[in-house]
């Protein structure tokens, strides 16, 4: 969130299917998403599939939103879970959640979220990701080949994740 000196701002939000899709992002200031504001659905025809909205900070500054995708090959409509943003009100410690791969990988069952979250004195603001997921630009000595989609593929997982999810859910990151 970017929030101006008047009190006023906004929030870039974005969406990520794995698959051509449909995506529409509607938000507003209740969770219920009762009267939402909606933007039209936009084709996701095109790598990397993603969708993004600038979205309007107001009043108290939160708010929450969801995606709903509509895969372009089954036409199986996805809706996802609410999200909730919310800028730092500058009363109190701003704490921060910083973890890479090392901390959020591993054989499961991993409980590296749930330790970021325990170990946070206070309601944490944001997680700051560190992590790069692998290193396939090392030809010499990666564990994973060096492909054009690579990325493209190791991200999707990662935001596909329950436990990522369920962290986006209650942390901005």
């Amino acid at each position: 969130p970017q929030v101006d000196a008047g009190g006023s701002g906004h929030a870039d939000v974005r969406v990520w299917s794995a698959f051509p899709a449909t995506a529409a992002i509607e938000w507003g200031e209740e969770p219920s998403l009762a009267n939402a504001v909606e933007t039209p659905p936009a084709d996701l025809g095109e790598p990397p599939y993603t969708h993004a909205a600038r979205i309007p900070l107001g009043g108290s500054g939160r708010r929450y939103w969801r995606a709903t995708l509509r895969s372009a090959t089954s036409g199986e409509t996805v809706r996802t879970e609410v999200q909730r943003v919310e800028p730092y009100a500058g009363s109190g410690p701003l704490v921060l959640l910083a973890a890479s791969c090392a901390q959020l990988t591993g054989p499961p069952p991993n409980a590296g979220y749930a330790r970021l979250l325990e170990a946070a004195p206070a309601v944490p603001s944001a997680l700051v990701y560190q992590g790069d997921i692998g290193y396939p630009n090392n030809s010499a000595e990666a564990c994973y080949a060096a492909a054009p989609d690579y990325f493209a593929d190791r991200f999707g997982r990662l935001l596909a994740d329950p436990a990522w999810a369920r962290l986006r859910a209650s942390v901005p990151v």
